[in-house]
Parts: C-alpha cells; structure tokens; sequence
C-alpha cells in the first residue's frame, strides 16, 4: 500500500502515536480535566509525563516494527500467491482442450477461448469478443476473471 513513497498503513500508525503524546501532553501541561471537567486543579508532573512519553514510544516502536514484519510476510505470501496462479494459468493454457474453472458460486474464475464451440466461434466472433472483454452479460461472472487467448 505505497502510494506516496512509503508505506501508508505505518505512517497512519506512526501519527496515531505521536497524537497521543501530544494528547498526553496537553492534558499533563494545561489540566485539560480542570479547564473541561470543573475538577480540582493538580500541578504538572513532569515524571508522569516522561514516563508515559517513554511507555507511549516503546509501545509505539514495538508495534510499528511488528507491522512492517507482518507487511513483508504479507508481501512475501502475495508473491507466492500470484507465481502459484501463473504457473496454473500456464499449465491450463497448455491444454489442447478448452478449460474453465468455476467457484462454488459459479462465478467464471477462468477460461480460455478454446472452450467455446467452434461453431460459436466460426460463426459468430462477436460473442467470443464481447464476453472476453465486457463480461457484464455473462450472469454470475465477476467483473476480474483473468482470460486468456
């Protein structure tokens, strides 16, 4: 999820953090319970404050670290994934006959133009092209099979 030049998902995990030292710091240097509450009034604690600073950012690091672990081993089984899916897609396209492959909705997950009949495809190219690239007339088939020729 690198959009801007680094990943999203920690940079939104990296502000999370750093507004919650600010919140626990505004709270700490203006007594927000005193200024919003009505409670009595307390003198700042800078040792509380440091000390939650500290447990805040230990926290922090910890939880970013293990975040970009899980992204590179997400990453890592997304490669996985799609090398398995070539190597079956290449496997299917070897067959001399037609192959299709349907879920258990049957949605079209897969096909190649060999499945239609000759007789669709001699006479009528048309239909061959409109279901390889719209889709959308086929009931039940998802909007991103991957076709091929």
């Amino acid at each position: 999820m690198k959009k801007f030049g680094f990943d999203v998902r920690i940079a939104v995990c990296v502000a999370g953090f750093i507004l919650a030292i600010i919140l626990l710091a505004a709270d700490e240097i203006f007594d927000i319970p005193y200024r919003v509450f009505n409670a009595p009034p307390t003198p700042v604690n800078w040792i509380e404050l440091v000390t939650e600073t500290a447990f805040v950012l230990v926290v922090g690091s910890l939880t970013i670290f293990l975040l970009q672990r899980l992204n590179l081993r997400y990453k890592r089984a997304e490669e996985m994934v799609c090398f398995e899916r070539d190597k079956l897609a290449a496997i299917l396209n070897c067959m001399e006959d037609g192959v299709y492959i349907i879920d258990a909705k049957h949605d079209i997950e897969y096909i190649i133009k060999r499945c239609f009949p000759s007789s669709v495809r001699s006479k009528d190219a048309s239909v061959i092209n409109i279901f390889m690239t719209e889709k959308s007339h086929v009931h039940g088939a998802r909007s991103n099979p991957f076709l091929k020729e």
